[in-house]
């Protein structure tokens, strides 16, 4: 079996398809199709529609002179991109079967007691979508990587029949020793440390952050790692924040770019706690996987699926709506609670221990290599 990439990216650009070429060698190629999108920022329901359209288009385009339906399969990594168009139209891919992987769907929140309020679209309406999608002949199956998605009570007969729980895959944990990894990173041996980590923005809850760290009650021991691409008002912020006491300093290391597998390891072996007070995240968080995977706590929102792992696998504690205050006094408390902090981490690597690279393609090949039984499998 052999796989094609159709992608607006040039693979020349992109490191990460030189990695797998090398890998894969000849049974993985590219072909680049360029995507022109409208250009707006409006969540609507109306411009969030058309916006699903110009990507229906341009995925039938792509496909439609490159697909052998006799033989080929396609897999749509990001189904959210144009999940109720194909609703609506019909699958752009001809005859051909295909899969998708949804990472937004919330359709099934307020009945499993997911706390979130809903975006753009209704969840009523986003379930309608998706049961109408499932009668889709061609469709093979339906990938979501929330757990909690098949025990909603009301999913239509279709719908529950192709839908599989694909877990969010990470890779397996770089051990290092926490002495050793601080050292490397210039951090204190007695420190307490919360980490930041991916691309900070406010939705990340980096204000928030910051007057934690600004408070004089915050135990003395307590600082934060923060690391990843700032955006401009999270650089801006973090100056002001430094300009109007340069002692806060001491509360904060940061590392303003992206960063190695290697770097990134050091920072998840030498952190205490993970920071994910998220604002208006409902999904799935890759960072809550790896902090699991690699036995660190979080202090997390309450909402959404990060509010629900914390609530029923009990993967850290949520700050919810806390005050400045009441957030300095859980953090300094938990700081105090090596017990806790070291079952938390337990929790954690337990709920996630299945979240693997080999898992995630065992679930997600699974069917395409049964539908085509005489092929090599690709995974």
């Amino acid at each position: 079996m052999k796989c094609l990439v159709i992608t607006s990216d040039d693979p020349a650009e992109n490191l990460e398809f030189l990695r797998l070429k090398n890998v894969a060698g000849a049974r993985l190629e590219w072909a680049v199709e360029k995507l022109r999108l409208p250009d707006s920022t409006s969540t609507a329901s109306i411009s969030l529609l058309y916006r699903q359209f110009v990507f229906w288009r341009y995925f039938r385009r792509a496909t439609k002179r490159r697909l052998n339906p006799a033989r080929d399969c396609v897999l749509l990594p990001y189904l959210d991109d144009c999940s109720y168009a194909i609703a609506l139209l019909g699958t752009p891919f001809g005859s051909a079967p295909w899969a998708g992987i949804s990472m937004r769907a919330i359709f099934h929140f307020p009945e499993v007691g997911i706390k979130g309020a809903p975006g753009a679209m209704s969840p009523d309406m986003q379930k309608y979508f998706f049961e109408r999608l499932a009668r889709d002949p061609y469709l093979l199956r339906l990938f979501f990587i929330d757990e909690t998605i098949l025990t909603c009570p009301t999913m239509a007969a279709e719908l529950r029949s192709k839908s599989r729980y694909l877990p969010d895959p990470s890779e397996l944990p770089i051990r290092i020793q926490m002495n050793a990894a601080r050292e490397q990173l210039g951090l204190g041996q007695q420190n307490k440390v919360i980490l930041m980590y991916g691309a900070i923005s406010q939705r990340k809850g980096f204000a928030r952050l910051l007057n934690v760290l600004a408070s004089p009650d915050l135990s003395n021991d307590v600082i934060a790692l923060v690391v990843g691409q700032f955006d401009n008002g999270c650089r801006e912020a973090l100056c002001r924040w430094l300009e109007e006491d340069i002692g806060r300093s001491r509360r904060i290391v940061f590392k303003d770019r992206y960063v190695s597998s290697t770097e990134e390891a050091q920072c998840l072996n030498a952190c205490d706690m993970v920071w994910l007070a998220y604002e208006s995240h409902l999904t799935m968080s890759g960072v809550l996987v790896q902090a699991g995977l690699y036995r660190k706590p979080v202090l997390g929102t309450d909402a959404g699926l990060i509010g629900w792992y914390i609530t029923h696998r009990k993967v850290g504690v949520t700050l919810a709506s806390s005050t400045v205050a009441e957030t300095v006094s859980m953090i300094s408390q938990l700081a105090a609670q090596p017990d806790a902090l070291e079952q938390f981490g337990a929790n954690g690597d337990n709920t996630f221990k299945n979240n693997t690279v080999e898992n995630f393609q065992a679930a997600l090949f699974g069917k395409i290599n049964a539908t085509y039984p005489s092929s090599e499998p690709f995974a």
